[in-house]
């Protein structure tokens, strides 16, 4: 079995290549691989009489985050109803692991947004990715383009995203500023 760096780093070129459900199953085997390395450090640490240096989320955090939320990435280019509905689990999965990565709440706005009909959660999700990076661009304006629409189609008396279709790939235009971004290697902090 290949080191889950060794597997992250094969999705990173599987998003270069487009192979978007290459690139899906790679990060989540690489996660895999990420856990089981965990879970083997802890019990070499308890055979040793040592406590463990990393709880089951802990010592391999971040990473763990980044490769959370390049699933979901993966999830909403693939697109389809149930790859955005398990992109919103998985993205609040790695809000989860750390509530203070902003890119974490863009994720998962992205998400509710490739949803339909979750404009308020996408919203707050925006909003607190701004209150932990006041300059982030992308945040910004994706709050801005998705106020802007849910203005629209009250001004319009939609209530319902009729917009964008529930499943409906997150790279579309109304998703704007997260448009073609591919999953990064930023670190959580």
């Amino acid at each position: 079995m290949s080191c889950w760096s060794d597997t992250k780093d094969a999705g990173r070129q599987a998003v270069a290549d487009g192979k978007y459900p290459e690139a899906l199953a790679l990060y989540s085997q690489a996660i895999d691989q990420l856990v089981t390395s965990e879970e083997g450090s802890n019990d070499d640490n308890r055979t040793n009489g040592r406590r463990g240096s990393r709880s089951r989320s802990g010592g391999h955090t971040n990473e763990r985050q980044i490769l959370l939320s390049n699933v979901v990435a993966c999830r909403l280019k693939i697109g389809g109803e149930d790859m955005v509905a398990k992109a919103v689990d998985d993205a609040k999965q790695c809000v989860a692991l750390n509530n203070k990565w902003p890119k974490a709440h863009v994720r998962l706005a992205s998400a509710y947004i490739a949803l339909g009909g979750h404009s308020n959660d996408a919203c707050l999700s925006l909003q607190r990715a701004l209150s932990l990076d006041r300059h982030y661009k992308v945040a910004r304006e994706m709050l801005v383009k998705e106020m802007r629409g849910r203005n629209n189609r009250e001004r319009n008396g939609s209530n319902s995203d009729t917009s964008n279709e529930r499943g409906g790939n997150a790279s579309s235009d109304r998703n704007g500023a997260d448009s073609g971004s591919y999953p990064t290697e930023e670190t959580p902090q």
